[in-house]
């Protein structure tokens, strides 16, 4: 694995702003550029790089994701959404976009919206157990932690020795407070490791 430093980041940033005093307007590395500056926790600075991205092609779905994330890194959740909405609006089967959109949704209790872009996740991709988790979390959002666990056990069927799956569902068990089940699927999977 590289690992960079808070160092490397400003230099990265210092260099994209160098390279745009003589290629202003390369939306490439103004991207760069604003997801380095959210990176560096630098909001102003990236809103601004965006804003310039986004003057010249509103349709920039790369550009509205990274708007997205810089909405959500700063709290303004509703913002978020709607960059992203943008973003799928841009890009409707990018089915990583419609993930993001579903969690956003999750996470703020708009368990309907959520099931909808799940829907689509599922459609766009092939990845069912992100659809799974996706779908595990919205039932954790309303109360529903039978139904989460039904799908966790759907999971462990398919590979009943993947440690996350256990722990997943010794924490589910945990959450309706059935500790005796959530030791034994917790001890299962310190023995995996």
């Amino acid at each position: 694995k590289i690992k960079y430093t808070l160092k490397d980041f400003e230099q990265a940033a210092h260099h994209f702003s160098e390279y745009l005093n003589f290629a202003p307007n390369d939306s490439a590395v103004e991207k760069l550029l604003a997801n380095t500056y959210i990176i560096l926790g630098q909001s102003g600075q990236a809103q601004h790089t965006l804003q310039n991205v986004l003057r010249i092609n509103p349709n920039d779905t790369a550009a509205l994701t990274l708007l997205s994330q810089l909405e959500f890194s700063s709290g303004n959740i509703d913002a978020g959404i709607s960059a992203l909405k943008n973003a799928i609006k841009t890009s409707p089967d990018n089915a990583r976009l419609h993930k993001q959109l579903a969690k956003a949704y999750a996470n703020t209790g708009q368990t309907e919206l959520a099931k909808s872009e799940i829907a689509l996740y599922q459609k766009f991709s092939n990845d069912t157990e992100g659809v799974q988790k996706l779908t595990i979390n919205v039932y954790l959002q309303t109360g529903q932690t039978g139904k989460a666990l039904e799908i966790a056990n759907q999971m462990l069927v398919k590979d009943p020795v993947n440690p996350n799956t256990l722990a997943l569902i010794g924490s589910l068990y945990a959450k309706s407070s059935n500790n005796q089940r959530a030791r034994i699927y917790f001890n299962k999977t310190l023995k995996i490791h």
